[in-house]
């Protein structure tokens, strides 16, 4: 009969004439575990090498499919976890991401990201109305910081006019200077619009590529 140690599993044969009509305190070899064993009809049966071998197959394949279960749970924990970082490193980066591929910028905010592909944010601003001769002109000049680490060219300053709906009605837009802003630099812009739409209450800032920026009712100049 096989005996079969139920601490490591370790398997032994054994003669069942030996065990017949008791039960036997059992010691294993391998790990030095100690349990009874008592006789069934089953156990008897195993004196059949074609039962024995039989249930030794059995095992052989619970074994395995035990471990295989432990493989495939290994592996869906490490793909799991090297998905999580690369994820985790693309929000942590996310801003430097967007700048280097723009259209990544809409994916941040569509999962409540905010995304800041330029590295600068705006200071203090001033919004002056004044008049050249009968014709009204809006100027607005400010600062922009650099908040990264590194050197941020070429963003233009978009100031977009809003009107009472919430509308945009029309645009500025403006160089910053200096053109390059060293890493927590900050920098000037200013603009001006001759006649600009009299519905606007309100302004709006952003940055934008010099190639994107609207070029209808803006006033480009560089600040003095």
């Amino acid at each position: 009969m096989i005996l079969t140690c139920p601490s490591c599993e370790t398997q032994y044969f054994a003669d069942a004439s030996t065990l017949s009509g008791k039960d036997r305190t059992v010691r294993c070899a391998a790990c030095g575990h100690s349990w009874t064993v008592n006789l069934t009809d089953a156990q008897l049966d195993a004196d059949n090498p074609n039962v024995a071998h039989a249930a030794m197959r059995e095992r052989m394949r619970e074994k395995r499919v035990a471990l295989n279960k432990r493989v495939a749970m290994t592996t869906w924990i490490s793909s799991f976890a090297v998905f999580a970082l690369v994820i985790a490193g693309l929000v942590l980066a996310r801003d430097r991401v967007a700048a280097t591929w723009p259209q990544s910028a809409s994916a941040f905010r569509a999962v409540g990201l905010d995304v800041n592909r330029f590295g600068l944010e705006f200071q203090d601003y001033t919004a002056a109305r004044t008049f050249d001769d009968t014709v009204p002109i809006l100027t607005v000049e400010g600062q922009v910081k650099n908040i990264t680490g590194r050197t941020i060219s070429g963003p233009l300053v978009l100031i977009s006019l809003i009107g009472e709906d919430g509308e945009e009605v029309g645009y500025m837009t403006s160089m910053i200077e200096p053109f390059s802003l060293s890493a927590q630099g900050v920098g000037n812009f200013r603009a001006t619009l001759k006649n600009p739409p009299f519905e606007t209450v309100d302004l709006a800032f952003s940055f934008v590529d010099p190639e994107d920026a609207p070029e209808d009712l803006a006033d480009v100049r560089r600040p003095l």
